[in-house]
Parts: structure tokens; C-alpha cells; sequence
């Protein structure tokens, strides 16, 4: 499940992640309900932890229309994003919205704190000083581009769902189920 969050303090529960992992790829959905945020766009990490900090490695981007959201997105279990950490070394699942609220999963015990999160940084391949927020400034040629894969990839392999005994449905049927929860 997935909780919001608002100055470190756990709220109420926003909705739910399914993780499958088939070999050395798996495959993961979101789908987030009553929010509060419309028109936005907000980035999605799996995190591990490190020391003292949380480490968070960028699998995408969700767009929350409405206070709602879905994200899908295929990954390597071995390095998720090439970034050297494994499927086996995430915690949990973590969007910042900004400073003060975000969204997150965790498969541990430890408590989820705002200010030690940290993105990874794939060039230098250490962890920036900064904090990430959900309102930096997104390029349209790259959005763009991010868009387009997106699709291709959801053309090549449909997600199969399982939740409740659903198979196979599309994402129109699925987001007409979610609402009547």
C-alpha cells in the first residue's frame, strides 16, 4: 500500500503498487486516488538506504489529474536504471510531491524521513547534496521523447493484472474498478 505523507508524518493510505519481477526484469504499476494534487507531475523512485541516507533511483514520472495517478513502467531487476543497484537492495517505493509531502512504500521497518532522501546520481555515480521536489522544470522535448518509449514499451508487453482476479483487462476497465473502491 501506499501512504501519504506530510512533514514525516504518515497520513492515510493513497493507494497501491504492484511489483512483478519474472527472471531478471520485472514490471511495476501505481495507481494513487484522492490526493489533493491535480495538474501535476510528480518523480518516482524505488529507494534503498545507505548509512544514514535514503537513496533514491528515478524509474519515472507520474501526472496526477484529478488527485488521481497511474504509472507503469518495465525494468532490470539486476541494475534498475543502470545504476548498480539491484532489485534485492530497494526498501521501498518513494514520490516526492515537494518539500513537505510525499507518497511512499517501504518493504522495511525503518522510518521514511524527508530530509535524508537523496536522488542517485548516474554520472558521478554518488548521491547529489540537494533534495529532489516535483516542481523542476521538465523539458517538453524530453517528456516528449519519455512518452513515446513509454508507449512502445506498453505496446510490446501488456500488463497482466491479477489484483482481485482481474486478467487482462485494459486500463480504462481498471481505472473504472479502482474508483469504485
Amino acid at each position: 500500500y501506499i501512504y501519504a505523507y506530510e512533514n514525516n508524518n504518515k497520513k492515510q493510505n493513497v493507494g497501491f503498487a504492484k511489483v512483478d519481477i519474472r527472471g531478471d526484469y520485472g514490471q511495476i504499476e501505481i495507481h494513487l486516488k484522492r490526493t489533493g494534487f491535480t495538474n501535476t507531475q510528480c518523480p518516482v523512485y524505488f529507494f534503498t538506504r545507505e548509512k544514514n541516507e535514503i537513496i533514491g533511483v528515478k524509474i519515472g514520472e507520474m501526472d496526477f489529474i484529478n488527485g488521481t495517478s497511474d504509472f507503469g513502467t518495465r525494468f532490470d531487476c539486476k541494475s534498475i536504471r543502470d545504476s548498480g543497484y539491484s532489485m534485492r537492495e530497494m526498501k521501498g517505493l518513494l514520490i516526492p510531491r515537494d518539500a513537505t509531502v510525499m507518497f511512499a512504500s517501504q518493504w522495511d521497518e525503518k522510518e521514511i524521513v524527508r530530509e535524508k532522501f537523496r536522488e542517485y546520481d548516474k554520472e558521478n555515480r554518488k548521491t547529489e547534496s540537494k533534495p529532489i521536489l516535483a516542481e523542476e522544470p521538465i523539458l517538453k522535448e524530453e517528456s516528449t521523447q519519455m512518452a513515446e518509449l513509454e508507449a512502445e514499451a506498453i505496446k510490446e508487453t501488456p500488463i497482466q493484472v491479477e489484483e482481485r482476479g482481474i486478467k487482462n483487462k485494459s486500463k480504462s476497465e481498471l481505472q473504472m474498478q479502482w474508483e469504485r473502491l
